[in-house]
C-alpha cells in the first residue's frame, strides 16, 4: 500500500468515526428532547458501587449520606412527597452494626432469634420503626429476638452475600433461630442485574451466575463481573425513551431465570444452616407479590426450600401500599406478621 492509499484510507477511517459521533450525537440530542418535552427525570445511579467499605454489597445503611449518629446508634430521616402531598415523614433508626432498630426486644437473656432478611418492603421504607414487619413480629413474640438485616433495593444476592461475609454468630447471642426472607417478582430482575434495576442502583450490587460446571458462582460485582453488558444496560437506562416505553433486558422472565434465583435462596438456606443447624429458613412470598407468577412455588419445591405464600389469604391489595409510592402500609406489615406467628415455635 502506497502513502495516497494510506491516506485515502485514514480519510474513509475519520469519516467513519466522524459519522458515528454524529449520529451518537443525534441521538442523544433527540432521547434529552424527549425527555425534556415528556418531563422524564433521568437516572442518575452510579455505575460503580457507592463506597468500597461495604464488603460487595453496592450499597448499605452505612453509606447513606444523611446518616446521623448519637450516642452510638444512627438514624435517617425520609420524607416522601407526590405533587405536593406528603405520602410519608419518618426515621429510620439504627443500632451500632446498621441493622434497623426492632422496639420491643425482650431484656432477658434469650437463646432464640428470627431474623428478617429482604429489599425496603422488609425493612419498612415509608414506615417508623414500631411499624414494619419485625416489629410486629417482635411485638407478638417474646420467646425470640428479631432482628432486621432487611435494605432498601436488596434481594437474594444481597443476602446471600451477607450470610457469606458476615459470620451472624459474631453479631447474635442467640443460638437458634429462623431466618425469613420476604420475595416479590421483582427481585428476579434484581439478581439477574436487568436493565431497569442497573439503570436505578447501579452497578454495585453482588453478581451470582451459574457457571459452565452448572454451578452458582460468585464473581464480584455486575460492574466488575460482567463489564461490557453491565455498561450498556446502565447507558441504555438512561435514555428517556426506554424509560418512557419501559424498555427492559431481558424482556421476559423465563424458567431459567427463576431457577438462578432459587439457587440463590437455596445457597443462602445452606449456609444459615451451616452456622445454625437447629434452626429453619423460611421464604416469604409477599402479599403484592404477582398472582401470576409462573415458576416460584415450582423452583422453590424443587431446591427444598420451605416457604408460605402470603397471597392466598389475600386477594385484594387495596390499602396495603402507599399511594403513588407502592411500599407497604402498616396495615400489610400487620397482616403479613399474622400470618407468620403460626411458624414460630
Amino acid at each position: 500500500m502506497n502513502l495516497q492509499q494510506k491516506i485515502d484510507a485514514a480519510k474513509k477511517l475519520l469519516a467513519v468515526v466522524m459519522g458515528c459521533v454524529i449520529a451518537i450525537l443525534l441521538v442523544i440530542i433527540v432521547d434529552k428532547t424527549f425527555g425534556w418535552s415528556m418531563n422524564i427525570k433521568e437516572s442518575r445511579s452510579r455505575f460503580f458501587p457507592r463506597s468500597d467499605d461495604i464488603d460487595g454489597l453496592g450499597w448499605s445503611a452505612k453509606t447513606e449520606k444523611t446518616l446521623r449518629e448519637t450516642a452510638g446508634k444512627y438514624s435517617r430521616a425520609h420524607k416522601e412527597v407526590f405533587n405536593g402531598e406528603t405520602i410519608y415523614d419518618v426515621t429510620y433508626n439504627f443500632d451500632t452494626l446498621y441493622r434497623r432498630l426492632v422496639p420491643g426486644q425482650p431484656d432477658q437473656n434469650l437463646d432464640k432469634f428470627i431474623i428478617f432478611f429482604g429489599g425496603s418492603q422488609t425493612f419498612g421504607l415509608g414506615l417508623n420503626d414500631w411499624d414494619t414487619i419485625p416489629a410486629f413480629v417482635q411485638k407478638d413474640t417474646l420467646t425470640h429476638r428479631v432482628y432486621n438485616y432487611a435494605y432498601a433495593a436488596y434481594g437474594p444476592h444481597e443476602m446471600l452475600k451477607i450470610l457469606e461475609t458476615y459470620k451472624l454468630p459474631d453479631e447474635l447471642i442467640e443460638t437458634r433461630g429462623i431466618a425469613f426472607f420476604q420475595y416479590f417478582t421483582f427481585h428476579i430482575p434484581r439478581v439477574l442485574g436487568a436493565m431497569r434495576y442497573i439503570s436505578w442502583a447501579g452497578a454495585g450490587a453482588p453478581y451470582y451466575h451459574v457457571n459452565s460446571k452448572d454451578q452458582l458462582e460468585y464473581s464480584g460485582s455486575f460492574a466488575t463481573g460482567r463489564f461490557f453488558k453491565t455498561l450498556f444496560y446502565w447507558l441504555l437506562g438512561k435514555s428517556t425513551i426506554a424509560k418512557y416505553y419501559n424498555v427492559d433486558m431481558p424482556a421476559t422472565l423465563t424458567h431459567h431465570h427463576y431457577d438462578l434465583v432459587c439457587r440463590v435462596l437455596g445457597k443462602s438456606r445452606d449456609v444459615f444452616l451451616d452456622q445454625y443447624p437447629a434452626s429453619r429458613f423460611v421464604v416469604i412470598i409477599g402479599i403484592t407479590s404477582a398472582q401470576n407468577d409462573p415458576f416460584i412455588e415450582e423452583c422453590l419445591e424443587t431446591n427444598n426450600i420451605e416457604y408460605v405464600d402470603m397471597r392466598k389469604h389475600y386477594k385484594s391489595n387495596i390499602g396495603l401500599t402507599f399511594q403513588h409510592d407502592g411500599h407497604f402500609t402498616p396495615k400489610a406489615a400487620r397482616l403479613t406478621a399474622q400470618q407468620l406467628a403460626p411458624l414460630v415455635y
